[in-house]
């Protein structure tokens, strides 16, 4: 387990990384908002609901 999430964080690093120091295409804002929106949602989702 601590391999595959090791190799995750080498990707997603690597990915981000590449972008941010890209001349030619940055797309570092795209990503920004892309990771924000899913960080509410997660926030959204564990929300207790007391129904």
């Amino acid at each position: 387990m601590l391999l595959y999430l090791w190799f995750a964080f080498q990707v997603v690093a690597a990915e981000w990384f590449e972008m941010w120091m890209s001349n030619v295409w940055n797309g570092l804002p795209g990503a920004t908002r892309l990771v924000t929106y899913m960080f509410l949602a997660l926030i959204f989702i564990s929300l207790k609901n007391d129904d």
